[in-house]
């Protein structure tokens, strides 16, 4: 899945420089092959790190994973995210 999200947010952002990121950092094709390496290598290393931080969190905290977009869509929707990002009423 994150191989395909990277795919589809170069393709669409190809040349030009993506909102969350500064005005002069295009999408270039020339440095994907490069990056689905480093995701490779790192996929691993990547998921244990994440466990390890998880096992940090306080009891009182909860944990949410979310594995795809409709997840998040979901989860966003029970939180009353507006649009804009502002989380209301929590």
């Amino acid at each position: 899945l994150r191989f395909w999200r990277v795919l589809i947010r170069t393709m669409l952002n190809r040349g030009r420089s993506r909102p969350d990121l500064p005005d002069d950092c295009p999408e270039l094709l020339a440095n994907l092959p490069e990056f689905f390496r480093f995701m490779w290598r790192t996929k691993t290393s990547s998921r244990k790190a994440m466990k390890r931080f998880v096992a940090t969190v306080p009891s009182g905290c909860r944990v949410v994973c979310l594995r795809s977009n409709r997840e998040t869509e979901i989860f966003l929707a029970s939180m009353g995210t507006q649009p804009d990002g502002v989380v209301q009423g929590h």
